[in-house]
């Protein structure tokens, strides 16, 4: 390709690259953020860094116009260095604060119509009226003690402590002390 070649279409070797850069700055910091997430053990949506990195970048990208503008309006000159730098220095602050803005706006509509969609919305379910219902509530709890299964009378229980994994169950009345786990209620 020759200068020639080139100078004709500018614009569109321009905007390809960067797009090349902002595309493997995404990939980049994608793979990142999914590495330190997996790295740190923890159950998390594959989604939400995708949305986090695509904010940021779609976002940087919408800001590039305005920098360009900029740059066209008051250019980098060595003679009045001083100045340059203090309007480039509230650019920043400016494109900072736009980047933000539009990372922040893109998010909320995305969580709020993309990632709550696809996880279900919760609610209370009405009661059909053809559907014959459950009785309430119990007034006995199943506890195990010492291999053996005791029915204890929710009445004549005298206190309930938290221990850990487990609910101890003191009923003087009954049969004295039970160790109920948790994860059974």
């Amino acid at each position: 390709m020759t200068i020639d070649q080139y100078l004709a279409k500018r614009r569109y070797w321009e905007f390809a690259l960067i797009m090349l850069i902002v595309l493997v700055s995404f990939v980049s910091n994608l793979g990142t953020e999914l590495v330190e997430r997996g790295r740190q053990a923890a159950d998390f949506d594959v989604r939400e860094p995708f949305i986090l990195e695509a904010t940021s970048h779609v976002a940087m990208v919408l800001s590039i116009p305005l920098l360009l503008w900029f740059d066209h309006r008051w250019p980098v000159r060595a003679a009045k260095w001083f100045r340059s730098a203090a309007t480039h220095l509230g650019l920043s602050v400016v494109f900072s604060l736009a980047h933000v803005t539009m990372m922040y706006w893109a998010r909320v509509y995305l969580y709020r119509f993309v990632i709550w969609r696809l996880q279900g919305e919760a609610g209370f379910l009405t009661e059909a009226k053809d559907e014959v219902t459950v009785s309430g509530m119990s007034d006995r709890f199943l506890v195990k003690k010492l291999g053996r299964e005791f029915l204890v009378r929710i009445n004549e229980i005298d206190w309930i402590e938290s221990c850990g994994n487990y609910e101890r169950i003191l009923s003087y009345r009954s049969a004295g002390v039970f160790a109920r786990n948790s994860g059974n209620v």
